[in-house]
């Protein structure tokens, strides 16, 4: 200081200057990405989303931290440098499917018109298969359900209800390549991965979405919908009652 006060005596006045008009800058950032934060990011399921609608209006300053928020608020900012927020920017503009890993574990996927943003479950889940007529609840791939048979059909959010005739040991498990589905309302089988492709599942999360299968045919994908297979019609004497919730 002393030899830049030589040189320019106002050099203290100038830098005093500086930190001013670049706190009062930094004050209208936060609150700008304060509001972006607010009206884009939510946290449903386990996972915290950010809308992408008009992302590209946005000026790559507050891009930079509204995702800075997110980690900090939701996860951690530890060893998180500026590569790594650039680089969930760069996937944002990404086609679907597109993701990168931070530190901490956290997954930043482009996921249609959102950001998804979770730490992925490194456990593997076992097929379990349904006893008929045995009433049961239990905890599975991140979900919890409660199984009941009965011999009406009664609905409500988070609940299907499936044609027992046509559960000839009903497995629960998670996708396999094989799989396939007959849309609710339709007659052809699909591909499951198209199925769920055209229901705009993320992929992130179809690999461990349970569905509940006979053989290759699947009957239900949890939290997305039932076959056309295994519907309840007027002629159903039996019902599998299935209710579901993310934990």
């Amino acid at each position: 200081m002393p030899e830049l006060n030589r040189i320019n005596p106002k050099t203290e006045q100038n830098i005093l200057r500086t930190m001013e008009a670049l706190a009062t800058e930094d004050d209208y950032l936060s609150a700008a990405a304060e509001t972006e934060t607010a009206v884009r990011v939510r946290k449903s399921n386990g996972e915290i989303t950010l809308s992408l609608e008009n992302w590209e209006d946005v000026h790559t300053a507050i891009k930079r931290r509204v995702i800075r928020r997110v980690l900090e608020t939701h996860f951690s900012l530890l060893d998180v440098e500026f590569i790594h927020i650039d680089s969930i920017i760069g996937i944002s503009c990404a086609e679907n499917g597109k993701q990168t890993r931070v530190p901490g574990g956290v997954i930043a996927a482009k996921s249609y018109d959102f950001l998804s943003f979770f730490c992925p479950l490194d456990e593997a889940h076992s097929p379990l298969t349904l006893v008929r007529d045995k009433d049961t609840d239990f905890k599975y791939a991140g979900f919890w359900f409660c199984i009941d048979w009965r011999d009406e059909a009664s609905y409500h959010k988070d609940v299907e209800c499936l044609d027992a005739a046509f559960l000839s040991g009903p497995c629960l498990r998670t996708p396999q390549p094989e799989d396939y589905i007959v849309p609710l309302g339709m007659h052809g089988k699909k591909k499951l991965s198209d199925y769920l492709s055209d229901r705009k599942v993320p992929l992130h999360q179809r690999q461990g979405l349970p569905v509940l299968a006979v053989g290759s045919a699947v009957m239900m994908v949890t939290g997305v919908g039932i076959s056309e297979t295994a519907k309840v019609t007027e002629g159903t004497h039996r019902v599998c009652r299935i209710q579901y919730r993310k934990i």
